[in-house]
């Protein structure tokens, strides 16, 4: 199975805070609507590649989600992530001859702003929350480019490079993602994964270049580490989607070295964009309070 990504999902308990946060980084995104499930609504910051980012809430704030609804009470931020596929029922009926477990496919929709209802099809891999570890897959019913939309104006990134997943056991994380898309040995190793707020935090990881996919769990023994990934993993699933993005012109200063957006374990989230030279960062923990189909 060619594991295209699709899109990320962003939680928030606001969806008006979470455009307002990724407008400040210079990032416009566009209006989705409303859910057939009538609990959540979205919007998306659609990439030249076609691929996207999904910031979802629910409608009423502090309303119930059918999925992910941790991460949305508390401002998770990337929380899961979907693969595009061209039949559902072909995808589904694979994943089951695999022994990976399978729900669907499962018919959605939305209408847009505009009043065009869009419309597709989801197969759910795995237990725990849809794409929490294994994607999620989506296949379209109605033009995909009505549901992803036109790239966002004026947008710096390009396209959806890199997925890692955080998880308590990297070598079942590892087999479970070997055995479902029929995967290579990943490229195994170690990574320094400090932030101001958890400085010295060390990782190994699973990475398998093409798709450009990871899973990775802490270095070392350490209780504080440990207690670290496991809150990421079941609350806001510790994700970082890393988003490629153009060189800068010829004669500007190359100050970071990618765009990323990250979940912490305090329940923020920050988002990194670097645009043509030179790096806006900004950090924002939702002020206000869903789940979502796409």
């Amino acid at each position: 199975m060619d594991l295209r990504i699709d899109h990320v999902t962003v939680a928030g308990r606001s969806l008006d805070a979470l455009r307002d946060a990724f407008a400040a980084a210079g990032l416009d995104t566009t209006e989705g609507g409303a859910h057939s499930n009538g609990v959540t609504h979205m919007a998306t910051l659609t990439l030249p590649d076609g691929s996207y980012l999904e910031l979802v809430s629910t409608v009423e704030e502090g309303a119930a989600s059918p999925w992910w609804d941790a991460a949305i009470r508390t401002d998770a931020g990337p929380c899961a992530w979907a693969v595009r596929v061209d039949d559902a029922a072909a995808t589904a009926a694979a994943m089951r001859e695999r022994g990976v477990a399978v729900e669907g496919p499962v018919e959605y929709a939305r209408e847009r702003p505009d009043g065009v209802v869009v419309e597709w099809e989801l197969v759910y891999l795995g237990d725990g929350e849809p794409g929490s570890l294994l994607p999620f897959c989506i296949a379209d019913t109605t033009p995909r480019a009505e549901r992803a939309g036109e790239p966002s104006p004026g947008v710096g990134p390009t396209a959806v490079r890199t997925v890692v997943v955080a998880v308590p056991d990297l070598a079942a994380a590892t087999d479970r993602l070997r055995a479902a898309f029929d995967l290579a040995a990943p490229v195994e190793g170690r990574a320094n994964t400090s932030t101001p707020a958890s400085p010295g935090f060390r990782t190994r990881r699973s990475r398998w270049p093409r798709p450009a996919t990871a899973a990775r769990s802490p270095s070392g023994s350490t209780r504080w580490g440990r207690r670290r990934v496991r809150s990421c993993s079941t609350r806001n699933r510790g994700w970082r989607s890393a988003i490629r993005r153009p060189r800068p012109s010829r004669g500007a200063t190359r100050r970071s070295r990618g765009s990323t957006a990250t979940t912490r374990a305090s329940g923020g989230w920050v988002w990194s964009g670097r645009r043509s030279g030179r790096t806006c960062s900004r950090g924002a923990s939702s002020p206000s309070g869903g789940d979502t189909d796409t």
